[in-house]
């Protein structure tokens, strides 16, 4: 019975640590991604501007 309960004790400490490391790198990843969008938002206005030069016909008449 002893051997039991220090056994289901050891799996709920690491289910715990296991829950607790996912969720901390859920949310670093989150932090991240939140902290990269205004870059990511350039970046897209960017591309947009280099696809319309690539396209642009200038006249010069």
């Amino acid at each position: 019975m002893k051997s039991t309960l220090k056994n289901l004790s050891a799996i709920a400490a690491l289910s715990f640590t296991l829950a607790f490391c996912t969720g901390m790198s859920a949310t670093i990843m989150y932090q991240e991604h939140m902290a990269l969008k205004p870059f990511m938002a350039v970046e897209m206005v960017v591309d947009d501007l280099a696809a319309e030069a690539d396209t642009a016909t200038i006249d010069f008449s």
